[in-house]
């Protein structure tokens, strides 16, 4: 399976509605139900249309990952929380309807990408409840009874409960994913540290060895020297006596008297 394309299964993964899961994602989840791909080799998620499958939990916040997607309809479902700020990254969006869900806190900005008649937006209706907009919507998005984003009305999203129960299964991914990368990066500094000390002790035992060797190779020149001094051969002076000569005459010895 192409790596992109899987990341978009896993993406997918998250969402709980009734279908088959596959948790090795060895088959494309092109053939999901609801789920269209572009063809292969290059397949991509452009078009989930997932409308009373019985969708419950959160919209997760990977789903502006869905880079190619083009249409989203996740109507008549039991999704709940606020729609994720990062559905504003899908650049190529065309339709989108969210609406009959249990959806509440503030409507982010987002774009279509076209705007012609056949383009859809549906976000009110049924259990959705939400407390404000930014006014930077498609023209096709009609929210009646939704007021503007004010620092008032913006607080009342914030939810009440702090019970671990209803935390965001995408947020604590996110901290999951923080946290293993700060190990990681720990292990690696470590990693790093731990090769420069051993390419440091590595040289010094080179160079301790290099010394070792250059003395011993000083010390046996010296030891051959003295052995060479020791055992040359001594060399003796000859000296050869002049001839003696007797004087030619020899003068007379006087008498005592």
């Amino acid at each position: 399976m192409d790596a992109n394309l899987l990341r978009d299964c896993v993406i997918l993964n998250r969402f709980a509605w009734d279908r088959t899961v596959d948790p090795t994602h060895s088959t494309s989840c092109c053939t999901w139900p609801g789920v269209t791909c572009t063809a292969a080799p290059s397949s991509r998620v452009v078009s989930l249309s997932l409308a009373n499958q019985n969708i419950h939990g959160v919209i997760p916040s990977s789903i502006g990952d869905l880079s190619y997607l083009q249409s989203l309809n996740l109507s008549n479902n039991a999704l709940s929380g606020p729609i994720p700020p990062s559905i504003g990254l899908l650049l190529n969006l065309r339709d989108i309807d969210l609406s009959n869900n249990s959806l509440i806190g503030r409507i982010p900005p987002f774009s279509l990408s076209s705007s012609n008649s056949n383009t859809t937006c549906a976000l009110v209706g049924g259990g959705n409840s939400f407390t404000c907009h930014d006014g930077i919507l498609p023209s096709k998005c009609v929210v009646p009874n939704v007021p503007y984003c004010t620092p008032t009305n913006t607080a009342l999203q914030r939810p009440t409960s702090t019970s671990t129960t209803n935390l965001d299964p995408d947020f604590t991914d996110k901290f999951i994913d923080l946290s293993n990368k700060i190990v990681i990066m720990t292990l690696s500094v470590a990693a790093i540290l731990t090769l420069i000390a051993l390419v440091g002790m590595v040289r010094l035992i080179r160079q301790r060895r290099k010394l070792n060797a250059k003395l011993a190779a000083d010390k046996a020149t010296g030891w051959k020297a003295a052995i060479d001094a020791a055992t040359a051969p001594a060399v003796v002076a000859v000296v050869t006596p002049a001839p003696f000569s007797a004087p030619a005459t020899l003068a007379p010895v006087p008498e005592v008297v």
